[in-house]
């Protein structure tokens, strides 16, 4: 996507996303900046570039995420990145999940939503579109669970109506890849779920706080797999051969190959910061879900 100079300085004077009218039509622009972390503060690069990488894996799993453009004004200065994506809305009618109703809180439980989502389409001529649907919530809650990605709000998943066709659409996913726990889970209601997280920032020991937090992710999987959401077992296993540490780290060369970032100078090239941070630590990630697929009497082979 080629930005002109004056489609720079309008996406330059946004902070939160703000719809902007470009050159080539209607975005949401927001500056990528930490308003979350408290003991360690994310740069804006990073966080742009965790947008890039895990919208780029969502559609490897055929959720539906706008584009993403990343802008800096001064090409000289990282501390202000800015993520530019599609307005959804050109595909067809999207409204979050909070706009369609669901009540806002800092955790969903998968019951919570599929309870909502049948609240909202069971007597409409949409009810027969709600396996298809949860199954796209499945892959949604896998997807923030091997990603480290734990801001998932009403406010950035939802519905996109296309063609009658409901889709999940996902966005706002800056937060992947900072070592926390995800936000819908599998086995509790949104509130007691949100306060078992809450208790590991009362953790100070790094190596303290890494143990407990994989114990809850591999906790909330187990929980899932012993439910009747264990027959989904077969998204998991097709996610987990696909989504190796091996194809992450060539799914990073690739974007750094394929994407740039825009000034008012023109493109320069895209440099993922802390790669082998960020493998690392999805390597951790991956060795807890072979821990838990081990475990599954289903799923051996």
């Amino acid at each position: 996507m080629n930005f002109t100079k004056g489609d720079i300085n309008k996406i330059a004077k946004t902070t939160e996303a703000t719809k902007v009218e470009l050159t080539s039509g209607d975005f949401y622009a927001k500056m990528a900046f930490d308003a979350n972390a408290s003991s360690q503060k994310l740069e804006s690069l990073t966080l742009a570039t965790n947008e890039l990488i895990y919208t780029s894996l969502a559609k490897k799993l055929g959720l539906i995420c706008p584009e993403v453009y990343l802008v800096m004004p001064n090409a000289l200065d990282e501390s202000e990145v800015f993520i530019v994506s599609e307005d959804l809305n050109r595909f067809g009618q999207f409204q979050t999940m909070a706009e369609l109703g669901m009540k806002r809180s800092a955790s969903s439980s998968l019951s919570e939503i599929a309870d909502f989502l049948n609240q909202k389409y069971a007597l409409t001529t949409y009810s027969s579109q709600m396996p298809n649907l949860m199954t796209e919530i499945i892959k949604l809650y896998f997807l923030d669970i091997f990603l480290s990605s734990w801001d998932r709000l009403p406010r950035n998943f939802g519905i996109l109506k296309m063609d009658n066709t409901l889709n999940l659409a996902v966005f706002d996913n800056e937060y992947a890849f900072t070592n926390f726990v995800h936000n819908i889970s599998a086995s509790l209601d949104g509130n007691s779920w949100w306060e078992k997280r809450k208790f590991l920032d009362k953790i100070k020991n790094p190596q303290e706080l890494e143990n407990e937090r994989l114990a809850l992710i591999k906790e909330d999987l187990l929980n899932f797999f012993a439910s009747p959401y264990k027959e989904y077992y077969p998204i998991f296993e097709k996610m987990y051969n696909f989504f190796t540490p091996e194809f992450l780290a060539k799914q990073l060369l690739a974007l750094e190959q394929e994407k740039a970032i825009s000034t008012p100078k023109g493109p320069i090239k895209l440099d993922i910061p802390d790669k082998d941070i960020i493998l690392a630590d999805y390597q951790k990630n991956y060795d807890l879900l072979t821990e838990v697929k081990r475990s599954l009497n289903y799923g051996r082979k």
